[in-house]
């Protein structure tokens, strides 16, 4: 005798109780940031499976990028633009404020771009 397939609903409960029983088991995902946590850039995190097996620039670019993706770096930014700005202010926008200006900015993008 053929066996009948399982009704939709409990393939649905199957996936509930299985969602549930992961939510009790919390793991930290890949790419997130334990504000707590002191370490450098450059370390592995044990929540990072086979970071240890990524190269050192790997390693730095993804701890970069996780930073970079929290609202802290956001307001670094703003500080440093108001801070930028002060200088030339200061300065009387001279023209290497101009220079120095033009040249971070197109290194950024070129970094953002590649």
């Amino acid at each position: 005798m053929p066996s009948t397939p399982q009704p939709e609903s409990d393939a649905i409960e199957r996936r509930r109780r299985w969602v549930a029983q992961q939510g009790r088991h919390r793991q930290w995902r890949r790419g997130s940031v334990h504000p707590t946590a002191s370490r450098s850039l450059l370390s592995a995190t044990s929540s990072q499976a086979g970071a240890v097996q990524r190269q050192r620039g790997s390693r730095l670019l993804h701890r970069l990028g996780d930073f970079s993706s929290h609202a802290a770096a956001g307001l670094l930014a703003a500080g440093a633009v108001l801070a930028w700005s002060g200088v030339g202010l200061a300065t009387g926008f001279p023209g290497w404020w101009q220079t120095v200006l033009y040249s971070v900015s197109s290194s950024i993008t070129l970094v953002m771009v590649r």
